[in-house]
């Protein structure tokens, strides 16, 4: 298994034991990823807990564990929703919705946090 210092070793081309937005846009335009340098960007910001302009091993675990946490509770959602058909009784409670609030939520608590740290 791929530990995350080793990620970041492979993408630091620089050798500074961090990986900056050029970094990053360079290697997910080498695995192939197809996003614009808006999402290159977002998606930097999003790392980038600290605001320091480089993404660290320990920004990206964090990053890794809230991940693997939405994915958890997106899986044992549908689940559930899939067990009360929730989204028969309720039209306008789809699946899509009741995920789409918690990924924000996670991306609101993220920014929070940044914020924080900032201040």
């Amino acid at each position: 298994m791929l530990r995350v210092s080793d990620m970041i070793e492979k993408v630091d081309t620089s050798c500074d034991g961090v990986v900056d937005e050029e970094e990053l846009f360079k290697a997910i335009k080498m695995v192939g990823l197809d996003l614009t340098d808006d999402e290159v960007h977002t998606l930097f910001s999003f790392l980038d807990t600290s605001g320091d302009g480089t993404i660290d091993a320990e920004e990206l675990e964090h990053a890794m564990r809230d991940f693997r946490r939405v994915n958890y509770e997106r899986t044992s959602m549908m689940s559930y929703m899939e067990r009360t058909q929730l989204t028969k009784r309720n039209p306008v409670m789809t699946a899509e919705k009741v995920i789409d609030t918690r990924l924000l939520s996670v991306g609101e608590r993220r920014s929070e946090e940044q914020r924080q740290r900032a201040a």
